[in-house]
Order: structure tokens, then C-alpha cells, then sequence
């Protein structure tokens, strides 16, 4: 069977990496051996649990990353950087507990976390769905993203995304809203990024954008009116 992960190229610097967050989880059979490296992370965790440690992500709901696949996302990344392309991910659980409620989290996503903050400088985006009520928060210059669903709602949920110059331009319908995502560093374009790309300006703290409550038919987004995404470290 063919992997259940994979990339896809949206334009020629930009390219959609399609992870599978039931990857790492006890969905599969007995003897199966994502099977035995899901209950050996689980294991692994509750032995180095503490009172204080807080967990609630390793429900039997949820599911993670196998090495195999982190091994892939990096190769994928370490390609990317070397292309001077952008990168927008794509998984079910959420990869950030500020976006999203822990308990709805993927299992191991400190892990991915980290992986991810190591390629801040061509990651632009990281989509998710599973936790019905939405989110979103900005860690080290990536915007996570997580949709409201279409079980929540009377009428619809869904959105299109624009990639434009400055940024990335959700447009939202029934209960998803609209906003704009600035981009943290410039465009990788022809040679890629240097510190001297930075904008370093940006606010140290993430203030929802969107759509005025009293225009819920418009569904465009404002430049004005954005999710502003500094290097906001997770307390988590």
C-alpha cells in the first residue's frame, strides 16, 4: 500500500505536504508494526509522566506522527529550503495545543513541533480540522490554523485560500472566518531567505482578524484586518 502522506505542488514555489496524523495510533491490528511503535510511545510517555505533566492529547481518538513519516516531512523540508519553496501542511489532528483544545491534539506533537520550528523560514501554513470549534495561534513565525467543521453548524463550513504577495488570504463561508495571514519572513523566491529578510517588527503577540459581525454574507478578507504573527514561544 502506497503511503498515506504526500506532497503535492501547488505552484512552481509552493507545495501542499499532506500528513496523516492516524499514522502513529492504535487503529491498526495487533502485530501490525505501527501498531507496536504507537503502543510503545504510549508506554514510553506514561512512564515519563509526572504529576504536573499534562497529556490530555493521548486519547484514544487522536493519533501522531510515525518516525517514518517525520523522517519524510524532513527530507521534504531540507528539499524545500534547498528550493527556496513555500510550504503549507496539511493533517488532521492539530500540531499546536494554542490552536486547537490539548485533548484534540496529536500525540506526539511537541515532537513535530519541534521539527517544524527548525523549517520556520519556508513553513507558511499548517492546516488542520478534528477539534470542531477551530483555532489558531502563530509559534515562531508559522501560522496554525485549525478549520471550524461542518458538524457544528446549520449551514456551511468551508474555505478557499488565496496566496497572494503578503500573505495567505482565507476566505471563509458559513462558520468559518475570513482572514489574512501575513507572511512572518519574505517569500521564498528565487534564492530563498537571509536574516536580513526578517521583518523583525512584527508584533510579539497574535490578534484575530477576520470579518465585521455585521457583514457575515462578505466574505472577503483585509490586509487591515489580520491574524499578525510574531515569534511567540508556546507555554505549553
Amino acid at each position: 500500500m502506497s503511503a498515506s502522506y504526500y506532497q503535492a505542488k501547488l505552484t512552481h514555489d509552493w507545495k501542499l505536504l499532506v500528513c496523516d496524523s492516524n499514522d502513529l495510533a492504535l487503529v491498526w491490528p495487533q502485530g501490525h508494526h505501527k501498531r507496536i511503535e504507537a503502543e510503545t510511545f504510549l508506554h514510553r510517555v506514561q512512564r515519563e509522566c509526572t504529576e504536573s505533566s499534562n497529556h490530555s492529547q493521548l486519547q484514544s481518538y487522536n493519533g501522531g506522527f510515525t518516525s517514518a513519516q517525520l523522517e519524510w516531512l524532513e527530507s521534504q523540508l531540507k528539499a524545500a529550503r534547498l528550493e527556496s519553496t513555500n510550504i503549507i501542511i496539511a493533517a488532521h489532528h492539530p500540531l499546536s495545543a494554542s490552536a486547537a483544545r490539548r485533548s484534540h491534539c496529536a500525540w506526539n506533537l511537541y515532537q513535530i513541533q519541534s521539527l517544524l520550528f527548525k523549517y520556520n523560514d519556508v513553513i507558511r501554513l499548517v492546516l488542520a480540522g478534528h477539534d470542531h470549534l477551530g483555532g489558531y495561534f502563530c509559534h515562531h513565525g508559522i501560522h496554525f490554523l485549525t478549520l471550524e467543521a461542518l458538524l457544528e453548524t446549520p449551514t456551511d463550513a468551508f474555505a478557499i485560500l488565496d496566496i497572494t504577495p503578503h500573505g495567505l488570504g482565507l476566505r471563509g463561508f458559513g462558520s468559518v472566518t475570513s482572514q489574512f495571514l501575513p507572511y512572518s519572513t519574505l517569500l521564498n523566491q528565487n534564492g530563498g531567505l537571509h536574516d536580513d529578510d526578517i521583518d523583525h517588527n512584527h508584533s510579539d503577540f497574535c490578534s484575530s482578524g477576520g470579518l465585521d459581525d455585521d457583514d457575515p454574507d462578505d466574505h472577503s478578507y483585509s490586509e487591515d484586518k489580520q491574524n499578525f504573527c510574531g515569534g511567540l514561544d508556546d507555554d505549553e
